[in-house]
């Protein structure tokens, strides 16, 4: 039973890290947004309007692989915790690969 508990301890705080991530990344979007709204309005050309909308995405682009990296290693870091949990069964690897035959 302790262990379960010590279990359910580690995924709360894996699942609350991954929470706060997330918050934080959709905060900072919002910022960016409101930021990004504002360069708009400044712009008096068209050209002006292209170059910061392709600032934009560039930076978005850059945003949204860093923020896939970070939780890519947080998921990495709750796989290193599962990995002392055994080797999967064989007999579910051997019936899930095994060819169909005709009946």
């Amino acid at each position: 039973m302790a262990a379960y508990s010590a279990v359910s301890a580690i995924a709360q705080q894996r699942s609350s890290a991954i929470i706060g991530e997330m918050t934080r990344f959709a905060g900072s979007e919002a910022a960016l947004a409101l930021r990004a709204a504002g360069e708009l309005v400044l712009c008096s050309t068209p050209a002006e309007i292209v170059a910061a909308q392709s600032h934009f995405v560039l930076g978005w682009f850059a945003r949204t692989l860093s923020q896939s990296v970070a939780l890519g290693a947080l998921g990495d870091e709750r796989g290193r915790c599962d990995a002392g949990a055994g080797p999967p069964r064989r007999d579910r690897q051997r019936k899930a690969t095994a060819p169909l035959s005709p009946k």
